[in-house]
């Protein structure tokens, strides 16, 4: 995980321009990237680093939030902030985007030019994410590997199942122009292929 932080670091930095927003996840791939990014002593005008959706829980290091705040010191950036848990209900994110300090974040995340994002094990993040149990059901029966922003896909790429997001979701995230998906580790093989 250490040298695929590296790896995206190197390739985010040679991305870098003026007047771009950079999304990223949370994970511990990210982090490492985030880790790995070197300081940068230019500036860039009007760059802003934001969170691709909301907050699965768990160590708040690794969360989205931090992870943003940590790149955007290192590149001398603005940032924002989605202190937002993940898993809500779509009643509820389509009432708490009207909120506008959300609106303000969402508007930004809109303009996304560079996403970077983990690729995490299905069971796993359903684990995480806390998705009912007719849900895991589902999608253990369907033999769901991957998870990409809140979606599950199968062994073949079909999606079994997609969880109502705040933020960027898979959709949203093929329009981005640069994407960068940075996973590893023996737990997410079949993941990852």
């Amino acid at each position: 995980k250490i040298q695929l932080g590296k790896a995206a670091a190197f390739l985010l930095e040679n991305l870098l321009s003026d007047c771009q927003t950079i999304a990223l996840t949370g994970g511990t791939t990210v982090e490492h990237m985030v880790r790995a990014m070197p300081k940068i002593h230019n500036h860039y005008d009007d760059l802003t680093i934001v969170p691709a959706r909301g907050s699965i829980g768990g160590k708040v290091e690794l969360q989205a939030n931090t992870l943003v705040a940590k790149l955007a010191e290192k590149l001398n950036a603005n940032y924002l902030h989605l202190h937002l848990p993940d898993n809500l209900s779509q009643e509820t994110i389509n009432s708490i985007k009207k909120e506008p300090q959300v609106q303000k974040t969402l508007q930004k995340v809109e303009k996304t030019d560079i996403i970077i994002f983990g690729i995490g094990n299905a069971l796993t993040m359903a684990k995480r994410r806390e998705v009912p149990s007719e849900v895991f059901n589902l999608l253990q029966q369907n033999g769901a590997v991957s998870e990409v922003l809140g979606y599950y896909f199968d062994a073949q790429g079909t999606t079994i199942y997609s969880q109502a997001t705040i933020g960027i979701d898979l959709e949203k995230a093929l329009l981005i122009e640069n994407r960068i998906a940075i996973a590893g580790g023996e737990s997410k093989a079949a993941a990852i292929f």
